[in-house]
């Protein structure tokens, strides 16, 4: 799966005709790609996109948090935080303020979504929610009836679903010791 692979499958949906390359791509589908795939990526923690940091401590602590380190260039979504390399090690608060991560963990181990431009390594879930909700994006532009971008809309919102649930699946997280949850058990 490629870029092109992805806008195309979005100007069929509309009805359009498919471009030979990303020179020729008409409807400002191509312009919509970064911005929509980047959009999707945030909306939630996708395995296939998740990386670990250890990122640099920063000098300028605040918030009300003693450590400040700045985020990876590739951070999108922080995921969490945690004092150890463990899953299972309880999560430290943080609050993200531009490319500054503040917390009072350290060590920080950073879980987060990165920025993926490349869709090779996209499920093929996700590349589908992309292309639909790229297709809802110019199909009112291109399309005799209004309705068909309502409807891809709504077909977007189920692809995107559909995409997280099967995300879901392939992901299985360990309650931390000592949570209240086993406590309570």
């Amino acid at each position: 799966m490629d870029k092109l692979s992805v806008i195309n499958a979005a100007l069929m949906k509309c009805g359009l005709p498919l471009s030979a390359s990303l020179q020729d791509v008409d409807w400002g589908a191509s312009t919509r790609f970064d911005d929509v795939s980047e959009q999707l990526l945030r909306a939630h923690p996708w395995n296939f996109a998740t990386a670990y940091a250890t990122p640099g401590q920063i000098e300028a602590p605040a918030h009300g948090y003693r450590y400040a380190y700045t985020l990876p260039d590739d951070c999108l979504r922080v995921i969490d935080v945690r004092p150890a390399e463990d899953l299972r090690a309880p999560q430290a608060r943080f609050s993200v303020v531009g490319n500054l991560l503040f917390t009072n963990a350290t060590p920080c181990n950073l879980r987060y979504v990165r920025r993926m431009t490349d869709p090779s390594g996209w499920t093929p879930d996700f590349a589908d929610a992309v292309a639909t909700r790229i297709a809802a994006e110019i199909a009112p532009l291109s399309a005799q009836s209004f309705g068909l971008g309502a409807s891809l809309l709504q077909l977007a919102q189920l692809a995107f679903q559909q995409a997280q649930a099967s995300d879901a699946g392939e992901r299985r997280e360990l309650l931390p010791l000592g949570s209240p949850y086993i406590e309570a058990r």
